[in-house]
């Protein structure tokens, strides 16, 4: 191999890793294909029902994301992988692409609505605006959202037009929690619950959310990576009460437009545990 051929092969590897970017934090946890049915599995999603869930979300967002960006919204499922986790990134033409893992499908604690706030955060890395992450350690930014801010768009922006159209999954529970004030709310909160949950089990130092609680961390600049359970949870219930909102798109660089914020909404802005106002 030239040192040319060797160089752009080193570059493209590069950029393929640099571009893709995972909705979870690194983990052992694998769920293989079984080919055994069992009273344990039958929690599991199948890959009918994935199929069937992709389709409601891309029935929904795939015409959005033509007419408003000119581009073509692809999403792949990687049935057979046993990894745990989703991961947005983009071809060549800059087209949008959503990658589900078949272990996080078939996770146990993953629900319908709650693959459907999986795709709904890997849109947001994609169309979820400011804060935007950097690129490796320098100072320039990427085409991503952050982590949080992606959490942020997918109940803010991506599951309100679903459940604007009539298509979130009928499996909720009212009783569960006192934080929710709107149907928007109550029908995502099961779905931030199952994502969550899922999250939870992931890391031997992560517990799952408290519904009827919120993260006492705060910090004093933004967070870029992957939040808590209990942080990502309060993201999650935030974006779904800011219903004044839900059709004004994000700005890139002014985090403040298309949003609540914590002047005018602190219960439906983004959470302090992950974001800082003063420092993003």
């Amino acid at each position: 191999m030239t040192q040319v051929v060797r160089y752009v092969f080193i570059m493209l590897i590069s950029m393929a890793s640099y571009n893709a970017l995972s909705c979870f934090p690194e983990s052992d946890v694998k769920i293989p294909v079984q080919k055994n049915t069992s009273k344990f599995l039958s929690n599991q999603l199948t890959k009918a029902q994935m199929n069937g869930i992709i389709h409601r979300f891309k029935s929904v967002w795939e015409p959005i994301i033509r007419e408003k960006y000119d581009k073509k919204l692809i999403v792949k499922d990687e049935w057979d992988n046993k990894d745990v986790d989703a991961y947005a990134t983009r071809d060549m033409q800059d087209n949008p692409i959503i990658v589900l893992k078949g272990g996080l499908v078939r996770h146990p604690q993953m629900s319908e609505n709650g693959l459907l706030l999986i795709l709904c955060h890997e849109l947001g890395h994609h169309y979820g605006g400011a804060p935007k992450s950097f690129r490796g350690r320098s100072t320039k930014r990427s085409w991503s959202s952050a982590e949080g801010q992606a959490d942020y768009f997918a109940t803010n922006k991506c599951m309100s037009k679903i459940f604007e159209m009539g298509l979130l999954f009928d499996a909720y529970d009212f009783s569960k929690t006192s934080k929710c004030k709107t149907d928007l709310c109550l029908a995502t909160f099961n779905a931030a619950m199952s994502v969550s949950r899922v999250f939870a089990s992931l890391k031997l130092d992560w517990s799952e959310p408290n519904p009827n609680s919120e993260s006492s961390y705060r910090v004093s600049r933004t967070f870029y990576g992957h939040p808590k359970p209990q942080c990502r949870f309060d993201t999650y219930i935030a974006g779904s009460l800011c219903v004044e909102k839900f059709d004004s798109d994000f700005d890139d660089e002014n985090y403040a437009i298309g949003s609540c914020t914590h002047e005018n909404r602190p219960e439906a802005a983004r959470p302090t545990c992950w974001f800082s106002p003063q420092d993003y």
